[in-house]
């Protein structure tokens, strides 16, 4: 009898784990309800999100990223109580992000960027109390920033969510995320102004407002920020100076003001900003005034790009000592190089171009060796050599622009999100600098 019952027992035990199996998008992965972890990324997946994941009631991580899952974010996901990592990125989910998604107050990683998203950011945003990181850039998700979300300024780290008809405002309560490091909101429908507050932010590293419609000043505060590494403001309608506190940012690598309305000088105190090494793009503005040689102290300069302004006198031979440039861009301002630097090899780095609105152009270096297609400028004695690369990229477009080297550093800076900066290169023997005539 007892032998009968433990038999009974067993089959039992045995049907349950058997049912327990649990198959998720038709891949049997020896899922069951105890599984804490789905890691099913780059699958090349092609269905809807299943209703069997709730019965995953310990589970921790959930990622799906780039497969391509479509229809909606079922609402009763919001009940996966447990889970501290949801990442969808890079699939073809669309409707609203589920309003629901409020009570998993245990979720760290919340990323669901690159799909077909509608409608609004859900208030319930602020009531995810454990959340770090928050990524929704490149949906269609309309509608202004919750003010909920500043409920999570003591723990959120990270947030994007660029490239969205989003409108509004920059909240000066941004000044209160004393945890955040890296915010993304280009490509945005916003408007007003950079908000003062936004200096108290101590932590941020990473900061973004490229192509969102801003206007207004630069606020001088920014320069307290202590341990900012990236600011990119490009391609909005901002005006006014750039701010002598600039030079204060001991830390930063790359700034990005380009394609605004900034006027005034470049500041003497821009040199103290050291620390640029990715590069400082200032291109298409309105700043008069000369190159101030204090900009020669940023050694570690990757690119420099200070093109279309109002720029005068002669390019500082401190400049040269840029060692590290890959890209130095100065065409149309009016800038000449000081005739009694050609031959000095204080500009040993830097490739001048210096074109007219029609072909051939004249092409030297400092030292006054030549390319295939210029003949010396004034005052000095250099031979003719072959230099090809400075020949094909001084050739000039039919729209009468320098192309391929100065196209990839301007346009290389163009979206923050990431960030941007000028393009490659091969070395300081293909650095080119751009100066109109």
């Amino acid at each position: 009898m007892k032998f009968i019952q433990l038999f009974i027992i067993s089959c039992f035990a045995f049907s349950q784990i058997m049912t327990d199996n649990i198959i998720l998008f038709g891949i049997d992965a020896g899922i069951d309800s105890s599984t804490n972890d789905i890691y099913f990324g780059s699958l090349d997946i092609s269905a809807t999100l299943p209703s069997e994941v709730l019965l995953l009631t310990n589970l921790l991580v959930l990622d799906l990223n780039h497969n391509h899952i479509s229809g909606t974010v079922p609402s009763e996901y919001g009940q996966l109580s447990t889970l501290q990592y949801l990442d969808f990125a890079s699939n073809l989910l669309s409707g609203t992000v589920p309003s629901e998604f409020g009570e998993l107050d245990q979720l760290v990683f919340f990323s669901m960027p690159l799909n077909l998203f509608v409608g609004t950011l859900p208030s319930e945003i602020g009531a995810m109390a454990s959340l770090q990181s928050l990524s929704l850039y490149a949906n269609s998700i309309s509608g202004t920033v919750p003010s909920e979300i500043f409920a999570l300024s003591d723990v959120l780290l990270s947030v994007d969510i660029s490239q969205n008809p989003l409108v509004g405002t920059i909240a000066s309560e941004f000044g209160i995320m004393n945890a955040l490091t890296y915010l993304s909101i280009h490509d945005v429908l916003f408007s007003g102004t950079l908000p003062k507050q936004l200096a108290d932010m101590e932590s941020i590293r990473y900061i973004y407002f490229g192509f969102s419609g801003l206007s207004g000043t630069i606020p001088s505060e920014l320069g307290i920020w202590d341990v900012v590494i990236e600011i990119g403001i490009q391609n909005n309608i901002i005006s006014g100076s750039i701010p002598t506190e600039i030079g204060l940012l001991s830390t930063v690598q790359y700034i990005d003001f380009n394609s605004n309305k900034l006027s005034g000088t470049i500041p003497t105190e821009i040199g103290g900003a050291t620390s640029v090494t990715r590069g400082l793009f200032l291109q298409w503005n309105l700043i008069s005034g000369t190159i101030p040689s204090q900009m020669g102290r940023m050694v570690d300069a990757s690119a420099v790009d200070l093109a279309a302004n109002r720029l005068s006198g002669s390019i500082p031979s401190e400049l040269g000592l840029v060692s590290s440039v890959e890209f130095l861009v100065l065409d149309y301002n009016n800038v000449v190089l000081p005739e009694d630097d050609y031959t000095s090899g204080t500009c040993e780095h830097i490739y001048s171009c210096v074109h007219t609105w029609v072909p051939p152009s004249i092409c030297y270096k400092c030292d006054g060796s030549l390319s295939a297609t210029g003949t010396p400028p004034p005052g000095t004695t250099g031979s003719t050599t072959s230099t090809a690369t400075a020949t094909a990229t001084a050739t000039e477009s039919s729209s009468g622009s320098a192309t391929a080297t100065h196209s990839a550093s301007a346009t290389g800076s163009s979206s923050g999100g990431g960030g941007g900066g000028g393009g490659g290169g091969g070395g300081p023997e293909e650095i080119l600098v751009f100066a109109d005539t």
